[in-house]
């Protein structure tokens, strides 16, 4: 067994990107951002947004398609996963880094379906 030491994270928001579906090789790949944010009251008694991030996810293999065939822009979810980050550098010779939670779990949060 491998171990990984990759952080874990669980993130509860709401799915903000229409789902974009690949094929890596043979093995299909899910991709979309979760926006999360803090809900609380303002002065005026009114709720608000605030501390708002999105946050990129990538679904592979049978996660990946369950994704594909259940989720769509707007759910409510809960993710669990490993971040993953990527560093490269662009055409124009500019370092460029990425942040990326590969999935491990992803439920609806049916305690936020509408």
């Amino acid at each position: 067994m491998a171990i990984s030491s990759n952080p874990t994270i669980q993130i509860k928001g709401n799915i903000g990107t229409d789902i974009d579906e690949r094929k890596v090789g043979n093995t299909k790949v899910a991709r979309f951002r979760v926006i999360t944010n803090d809900r609380r009251k303002n002065d005026k008694d009114e709720w608000e947004d605030a501390n708002t991030s999105g946050w990129s996810i990538a679904a592979w293999d049978k996660l990946g398609q369950k994704v594909i065939d259940h989720l769509e822009k707007g759910d409510p979810v809960m993710v669990f996963g490993k971040i993953f980050e990527d560093s490269w550098v662009d055409s124009d010779g500019n370092k460029r880094f990425s942040t990326e939670v590969r999935a491990e779990s992803i439920g609806l949060d049916i305690e936020r379906v509408k």
